[in-house]
């Protein structure tokens, strides 16, 4: 449904048809992305278990048909991908930027819809002549498999960052599993959540202090999106100097000029395409949390401890 709707005002806007057409299919990309990694490795799977059985049982079409859709399907999700890509966050909009996190996303997929299709040509011509050798691509298969794999993995990061670290942690035990909803989960939420700040708002003579005050505040809305792990338009602000040297729409704030502040700017925002948090995330600024953060750029921006955490907590 939200692909729908944003699809649709794509659809309405003044864009010239080809164009709107173009970045509406690029909304398609977490949906077909995961075609072409299935089928792909299902393919590597199949050459496995054909070489443990000795090519019995199993027929070597098996592999090829599995090629052949997830090789389309490698095509449409890299289209779709290249279109989705700049409407998703201004630091993807230059494909040649190293320094974007997506950029090892964007060309390994890229370079996996090149591959795919060129394995499949392969081995068209190789199933076509069954006297031929059918080892060499299904080989290629198999490496196409695992760089398609660590693409997807790639890929995953950007939107749960360091997922698999939180796998293990919590195979582990060293992570605490926390059902979204339970009373237990509740609990345990509200002994974590940052302390109000509504003495804050009833006392304007008192001074907003970065640790108690404003360091909640991003650590709960800010820091899982802009901190060490993930870094969406290039902004990092899990230390000050981060924050002043900013990402792609310059500092995050300009001390004592709350109003000139982008911080102040995209968390005040009323257009749901500019608000941060996005509105997806379900856990908007509050007005109060607003007048706080305004209140100590105001003040200066002055930080009192040296960085912003970001606990396992998922």
């Amino acid at each position: 449904m939200i692909f729908a709707s944003i699809a649709f005002s794509l659809l309405l806007s003044a864009r010239p048809l080809p164009e709107r057409l173009w970045y509406a299919q690029g909304l398609t990309h977490p949906i077909i992305v995961h075609f072409p990694i299935a089928l792909l490795t299902v393919a590597a799977g199949v050459v496995m278990l054909r070489a443990l059985l000795r090519g019995k049982h199993l027929s070597v079409q098996v592999v090829y048909a599995c090629l052949l859709v997830g090789a389309g399907g490698a095509v449409l999700a890299a289209l779709a991908g290249w279109a989705w890509a700049p409407t998703k966050d201004g630091s993807y909009v230059d494909p040649f930027d190293r320094g974007s996190d997506i950029f090892l996303h964007r060309w390994g997929g890229i370079a996996v819809a090149i591959a795919s299709v060129a394995i499949l040509a392969w081995a068209t011509l190789r199933v076509r002549r069954p006297s031929a050798g059918q080892r060499g691509w299904q080989a290629a298969v198999v490496v196409l498999a695992a760089v398609t794999g660590w693409v997807g993995h790639v890929g995953g990061e950007l939107v749960h960052p360091n997922n698999l670290a939180h796998m293990l942690a919590i195979a582990g035990g060293t992570e605490e599993v926390r059902i979204r909803g339970s009373a237990s989960a509740d609990a345990a939420a509200s002994a974590a959540a940052p302390a109000t700040t509504r003495p804050l708002a009833a006392d304007n003579t008192l001074s907003v202090l970065f640790s108690r005050d404003v360091l909640p505040i991003l650590q709960a809305k800010c820091v899982a999106c802009h901190g060490a792990d993930k870094s969406k338009g290039k902004l990092r602000i899990d230390t000050e100097a981060y924050c002043l040297k900013g990402g792609t729409d310059g500092p995050l704030y300009k001390p004592g000029d709350a109003r000139q502040s982008n911080l102040i700017v995209r968390v005040g925002s009323s257009d749901p395409d500019q608000v941060m948090p996005p509105p997806k995330e379900k856990h908007a600024i509050t007005p109060i949390e607003l007048e706080t953060l305004v209140r100590w750029i105001t003040e200066g921006a002055k930080w009192d401890t040296g960085s912003v955490s970001l606990g396992h907590e998922r």
